[in-house]
């Protein structure tokens, strides 16, 4: 078996790594963390306290903050921003914060737009994109954003004010889709953070997961309505793909999406891969919403007592195709994400324990394979984004 440097790198980012060792050899992965809420390094352009964006903390704050006190609370808003450490409650440990910025005040960003200020701290990661330029976006439910890292995993800009985000992508022009379950619409925002189109309005309820095809449209995982939406590159509604039900093609709850592109380049053939939380099973379809095949089921337990869960799911969450064309499919209640063969649902491996250590997740909500082949895990329970390499 191949072995692994002590010290890993993922695009300019160095950290100690510990070896582990799953299925027999199978899969040897090497895991190594970027914790965002506590250990990130970067710029921090706004001041905490500081509500009416005028670059200081004064009585004008001060007003507002009061108006929310004791106030309980929680997402999207978190009581105007008046619950600074996000406790669900507005109280002396918040205005301890804002008081230790009175009267401070801010300079505008040196460089970058002023849409992309950063004022706050990724505390609830949720969906993973990467952008054309290898920049990794990050969306928080909690703090109503989308956090921005650069190559070594700095925080260089946040969009905020994005109503609950959920699913999230960008277009080949670095443009970033951002599904907000609170306005029930996918935004869209230019590469200096202007709005610039609405999709969806009156059609979608919940969009958890969006993604492109090669051809720029546009697919958004409609939760609620047991659906997924497919609008043309300008935002018109093409189709829909499934409805509720448990048969061939329908959802209870689909939760998560995957366009992949499998075979020899020039005759791929592209797929549609949809994660269907209720029924426990991944359903595959071409781009023309046409049902191909399915597999998965609810993890069960042998006579003997054990659980049975390899191919098998509880709480579907992410799905990702890595560059071996194998899907990676997240489960949030397991705390794994699973190897499977994409045709059949063979399991072919794991990464992922229940827990806090290196390695270990608590309720991860999204996975990701980048062109580096390493896969980057959501890891929200624990507050951090986690990176996986794994060596054959």
């Amino acid at each position: 078996m191949r072995q692994l440097a002590s010290t890993a790198k993922y695009k300019g980012f160095k950290a100690n790594s510990s070896r582990r060792q799953y299925l027999d050899g199978f899969f040897a992965l090497i895991f190594f963390q970027v914790i965002l809420l506590v250990c990130v390094s970067g710029p921090v352009y706004a001041i905490i306290g500081d509500f009416d964006d005028d670059s200081d903390v004064d009585f004008l704050d001060l007003s507002r903050f009061t108006a929310q006190w004791l106030n309980t609370c929680g997402d999207p808003n978190w009581c105007d921003g008046a619950d600074l450490d996000f406790s669900e409650r507005v109280d002396f440990l918040d205005f301890a914060h804002l008081a230790s910025n009175w009267g401070s005040a801010s300079s505008p960003p040196v460089s970058g737009p002023d849409h992309f200020t950063v004022f706050n701290s990724n505390i609830y990661p949720t969906r993973l994109a990467i952008g054309p330029n290898g920049n990794l976006y990050v969306t928080d439910a909690k703090t109503d954003s989308v956090f921005i890292y650069d190559f070594n995993f700095t925080i260089t800009g946040e969009l905020r004010r994005l109503g609950k985000p959920l699913g999230l992508a960008l277009d080949a022009q670095g443009n970033i889709y951002v599904g907000s379950s609170e306005r029930k619409v996918v935004e869209v925002y230019n590469t200096q953070g202007i709005k610039t189109n609405t999709i969806g309005l009156g059609l979608i309820e919940m969009p958890s997961d969006i993604a492109f095809d090669n051809d720029g449209k546009l697919y958004v995982v409609d939760s609620k309505k047991n659906t997924v939406w497919v609008f043309n590159p300008n935002g018109g509604v093409l189709r829909s793909i499934g409805r509720g039900g448990t048969g061939d093609g329908e959802f209870d709850f689909p939760i998560a999406l995957e366009i992949a592109y499998r075979g020899d380049p020039g005759s791929q053939i592209p797929e549609l891969y949809v994660a269907d939380r209720g029924n426990y099973r991944i359903h595959v379809f071409d781009l023309d919403g046409n049902f191909k095949r399915s597999f998965g089921s609810a993890v069960s337990q042998s006579m003997m007592g054990n659980w049975r869960w390899q191919g098998k799911f509880v709480k579907l969450q992410g799905l990702t195709m890595d560059l071996d064309e194998n899907l990676h499919v997240l489960d949030s209640y397991l705390n794994k994400v699973q190897i499977l063969d994409p045709n059949t649902g063979s399991f072919l491996g794991y990464y992922g324990d229940s827990g806090s250590a290196e390695g270990q997740l608590n309720l991860p909500f999204d996975v990701i394979v980048d062109d580096y082949g390493d896969s980057i895990v959501t890891d929200t329970g624990n507050k951090r984004v986690e990176i996986f390499i794994l060596t054959p």
